[in-house]
């Protein structure tokens, strides 16, 4: 499975928050401070969970699989007739409501998918079959069914599914802010939300915006000295 975005690098920097958090409560209780290293390889091989686990204990090289889930089946994407869904029925009653919806009991009372270790064994067979049957039902209408069946289930968006969503909609996930060059720009919402300290959204500034400041305030340059560098071209 390929992830759209470089997922070692926001993982490792929230990784990186969240142990500041841990030092600053030690920090609160102790007066003490101390030193945080969140390396970008460790946050990969953590991102393996219960895969790295099974390789420690059994000594077994997991497998490239796609978008399967290695330890339960059907856990994958299917395609109906307009669009892809995943569904992750793991467990037994979860299939045997999957297979009831999809109009197919049978498959629930074959031998080779009674458990799950049966079924991830055969998920071959079990894929195709219950492909044939998904491919018949439109997402909507059978994500629908797959709910109140209480089957876990999801439609696989694209970006303009996404922001069309009704849930992104009410979450107000995209906003516009206004630049300083008056030009409306779009941008996400921030993931976080806070009762009492809400974010505050900002346009980003233009280049160089606050170049002056950062020399007279930070560095605690005069204006002769602010001067020179701008007739050199540096600022």
């Amino acid at each position: 499975m390929r992830t759209s975005i470089p997922i070692t690098d926001v993982v490792t920097g929230q990784n990186a928050a969240i142990a500041i958090l841990g030092a600053m409560f030690h920090h609160h209780r102790t007066g003490e401070g101390q030193y945080i290293d969140c390396a970008m390889l460790d946050a990969a091989v953590a991102l393996n969970g219960h895969l790295a686990l099974g390789y420690l204990m059994t000594g077994r090289t997991p497998v490239r699989i796609g978008n399967t889930n290695p330890i339960a089946s059907p856990s994958e994407v299917f395609q109906c007739t307009d669009g892809q869904l995943i569904i992750a029925a793991g467990n037994q009653g979860q299939f045997h409501a999957c297979c009831e919806v999809l109009g197919v009991p049978e498959l629930a009372r074959q031998s080779e998918f009674a458990t799950n270790s049966q079924r991830v064994a055969n998920r071959n067979s079990l894929r195709e079959k219950l492909s044939r049957a998904v491919a018949q039902r439109s997402r909507a209408d059978l994500i629908s069914a797959l709910e109140a069946a209480g089957v876990p289930c999801g439609p696989i968006n694209d970006m303009a599914q996404v922001f069309a969503d009704p849930q992104t909609l009410h979450r107000g996930l995209a906003l516009t802010l206004r630049h300083s060059r008056r030009a409306d720009i779009p941008t996400l919402r921030s993931p976080l939300r806070f009762s009492q300290t809400p974010v505050q959204h900002n346009s980003p500034p233009q280049l160089g915006e606050h170049t002056i400041q950062v020399l007279r305030d930070e560095l605690q340059l005069d204006q002769a000295a602010i001067g020179k560098l701008a007739q050199c071209g540096i600022v």
